[in-house]
C-alpha cells in the first residue's frame, strides 16, 4: 500500500518511487505589485484539500520558527501574511481562499488548482481584485485600497464654480492610537504616522483608510459660500 509508485525491478530489487512534493509560494501585493506596507496588517487565508477524505497530512505552511506541519487530522488550516510558502503538497486538488483582507485594502480572492507530480496546474481564480501565477510560477494577488469620494456641491446639487476656490477640510484619526499611515488623498503621497492631515478641494479621494472612527470638518468654504 502506498501513494507513490512501488514495483519490482529487473534484479529483484523492491523499489520505491516518492511522488514528488511541490512548493507553493503566496505574495499578497498592492495594485501594481507593490508591496502591502507593514501598517496594514495582514490578510488572513485558508488552505484546503478538495478531493474526498483528502487531508493535509506532511504539508508544512511556512518557513523557520514559525513553519507548522500538518496532520492527517487537518483538511483544512488557517493562516495570516501576505507571503507564504506551502511545501509537501501531495497530488490531489486543493482550494486557497483570502477570507480577509489586510486593514485598508478590498479584494478576496479564491484560488482552486490541481498538484500533479510536484507541479500546480489547473489554476482557477474568483477574485473581486486581479490574480495570477507569475513568471516565477508563484500565486500573486493584486489588492486595491478601499476608497472614499467626497463631493462639495452648491444648492440644488450644482458644481462650485472654479472662480469660487475649494474649500479647506481636516480630516483626522479619532481613535486613541490611530493614525493616518498609508492613506492616500486624490493619488498623491502616502501619509505618514501622522493623526491628522488638512487639505483642499471641492472634489477628494482618500485611498487606504483602516477601520475605525475618523472625522472630516470644513474649516473654510469656497469664496462666496
Amino acid at each position: 500500500v502506498t501513494d507513490g509508485k512501488a514495483y519490482v525491478d529487473e534484479n529483484g530489487h523492491l523499489v520505491v518511487e516518492d511522488a514528488k512534493e511541490s512548493t507553493i509560494t503566496l505574495d499578497k501585493k498592492a495594485l501594481g505589485a507593490e508591496p502591502i506596507p507593514e501598517s496594514a496588517g495582514k490578510a488572513t487565508f485558508v488552505l484546503a484539500a478538495e478531493d474526498k477524505d483528502a487531508t493535509l497530512e506532511g504539508v508544512t505552511v511556512g518557513e523557520g520558527d514559525k513553519a507548522k506541519t500538518l496532520t492527517d487530522k487537518d483538511k483544512s488550516v488557517e493562516f495570516e501574511g501576505n507571503s507564504a510558502k506551502f511545501t509537501g503538497l501531495k497530488d490531489g486538488k486543493y482550494s486557497l481562499e483570502e477570507t480577509v483582507a489586510p486593514d485598508g485594502y478590498t479584494t478576496v480572492t479564491k484560488f482552486t488548482f490541481t498538484v500533479e507530480n510536484g507541479k500546480v496546474k489547473d489554476v482557477s481564480t474568483v477574485t473581486d481584485g486581479k490574480a495570477y501565477v507569475d513568471e516565477d510560477g508563484h500565486l500573486v494577488v493584486e489588492d486595491a485600497q478601499s476608497g472614499i469620494v467626497i463631493d462639495k456641491l452648491a444648492l440644488g446639487a450644482t458644481p462650485i464654480p472654479e472662480s469660487a476656490g475649494k474649500a479647506t477640510f481636516v480630516l483626522a484619526a479619532e481613535e486613541d492610537g490611530k493614525t493616518l499611515a498609508g492613506v492616500k488623498i486624490n493619488g498623491g503621497t502616502a501619509l505618514g504616522e501622522v493623526s491628522k492631515t488638512t487639505f483642499t478641494g471641492n472634489n477628494t479621494q482618500f485611498e487606504g483608510l483602516k477601520d475605525g472612527k475618523y472625522s472630516l470638518e470644513e474649516t473654510a468654504a469656497p469664496y462666496g459660500y
